[in-house]
């Protein structure tokens, strides 16, 4: 009835609490969110396609706190832990461009090719690299990467005919946890007979949607001179997975916009008669400071461009990263035409000097502009706007568009299996997940939701 999780081990976390029992997304450090995955991967790890199951069942509920039995309590945003669960429960690496390479070295010859590995790897961009010696790392740690990297190297010593058993232990633990997802290669070592790459992959047999490299290198004892040629060829293969080249007809990526320094934030805005209403915006910024002067961008299509154009004047709010996705549904994800944004939520609200409300939650600072001038460019009107009344209301770090799909937006669940003979074409808004059917997106299109245009589509089967 309050909204409340007991979640039991799901969402518990290895360490201590120091000092709060709440996880608190702004003060969550990467040590904390390392042994999250840590505890994650190495207890339930395995069962992915249940705990998948588990969260499509949460998705119906409405949940405001997650209570675990170890670690943090999670309150406010939950998005951003439960998006990083989802990515663990699908085997989705986290980072494309992470390459870990794991080794067992006994006199130090396979430890030195790994070494000039990372160099040239290095040297060919690929800079997400971690390397670790299964001799002395526990084995918690080397899985929790693995669901982290999409590339993972292993180099091994041959050792009774097999593979060295620190490394064959690591492996067992691996398969063990059935990770999926990946893209492995293998160097072996052995001097009389190397048999430590046929012994990794029979251990690795039964893992799902695995790829394994051609690319490969057999040692015997050290790296020589004659193996450099196959060891760079190695690399280079590594490096075309974690470092893709950009074809001329990919030059443009809309996405690198998404990496802008640039926040959501909440405009407040007015009719003739009055009538408050609320959208997202995320183009905003200020243009001079003599006299100071902001500049807004509103699709002309939206309610807000039609009520600065009448009243001039807006508001507003920047948000910070604790924002609930839920404000950024209702602001962001419906017309103030059929729907009263406002009611219901006069608590979050409060008065400036005008007759404009700005938020006083979820929210770090507040600006009140009249509008001095406007022009049309493009599909968009461009807004500047005096300030008139702006204050900070807290430290909180405030939603970049980044951490906006990082920690605030959910992530997609996986769609249930089809058959083949009933699928289907369609188009997602990748910002706010609306789903066009047919085969085809008009190039005019706009999101009936949150008015994106037809590029921040992308074509998904249904």
């Amino acid at each position: 009835t309050e909204g409340v999780l007991f979640s039991a081990d799901a969402f518990g976390t290895f360490g201590a609490l120091n000092g709060s029992i709440f996880a608190d997304p702004e003060k969550w450090n990467p040590y904390t969110y390392e042994e999250a995955r840590r505890y994650y991967t190495n207890i339930v790890g395995k069962y992915g396609d249940q705990v998948v199951n588990v969260l499509k069942k949460a998705a119906t509920i409405d949940i405001k706190m997650i209570c675990p039995l170890h670690g943090p309590i999670y309150k406010g945003n939950l998005n951003f832990i439960i998006n990083a669960y989802l990515a663990w429960a699908t085997y989705t690496p986290e980072e494309d461009d992470a390459v870990m390479i794991c080794y067992s070295s006994v006199y130090g010859g396979t430890k030195n090719c790994v070494d000039v590995l990372e160099k040239m790897l290095n040297e060919k961009g690929v800079t997400n690299l971690v390397t670790y010696d299964v001799s002395k790392t526990d084995s918690s740690y080397l899985i929790a990467e693995a669901f982290r990297v999409k590339t993972i190297i292993l180099a091994a010593t041959t050792y009774n005919a097999g593979v060295f058993v620190k490394m064959e232990d690591f492996l067992h633990d691996l398969a063990n946890h059935k990770i999926r997802n990946r893209t492995i290669a293998f160097i072996e070592n052995g001097s009389w007979a190397p048999a430590a790459r046929n012994g990794m992959k029979e251990i690795l047999k039964d893992l799902q949607n695995i790829t394994y490299l051609d690319e490969t290198l057999t040692l015997a004892a050290t790296l020589k001179d004659n193996q450099m040629e196959a060891l760079e060829a190695l690399a280079n293969k590594v490096a075309s997975i974690a470092v893709p080249v950009i074809k001329k007809e990919d030059l443009i990526n809309n996405e690198a916009m998404f990496k802008l320094s640039y926040g959501l934030y909440t405009c407040f805005s007015k009719d003739k008669d009055g009538k408050v209403d609320a959208s997202i915006n995320n183009s905003y910024f200020q243009i001079s400071d003599k006299p100071n002067l902001m500049l807004l961008s509103v699709n002309e299509n939206n309610l807000t461009a039609k009520n600065i154009e009448e009243t001039k004047e807006f508001v507003i709010s920047t948000l910070t990263e604790d924002v609930d996705y839920s404000l950024i549904k209702r602001f962001g994800f419906a017309s103030g035409r059929d729907t009263d944004k406002i009611a219901g939520i006069e608590e979050l609200l409060e008065k400036t000097s005008t007759s404009l409300p700005r938020l006083n939650k979820y929210s770090n600072s507040y600006i009140v502009c009249k509008v001095v001038q406007s022009m049309k460019i493009g599909n968009h009107i461009i807004f500047v706007g005096e300030i008139v009344e702006s204050q900070v209301l807290n430290t909180k770090k405030s939603l970049t568009y980044d951490a906006y799909f990082k920690k605030v937006k959910p992530a997609s669940l996986p769609a249930p299996e089809k058959k083949e003979e009933v699928k289907k074409v369609g188009w997602r808004c990748k910002i706010c997940g609306y789903v066009y059917v047919g085969e085809t997106l008009p190039e005019d299109y706009g999101c009936p939701l949150c008015k994106h245009p037809a590029s921040d589509f992308e074509k998904v089967e249904l």
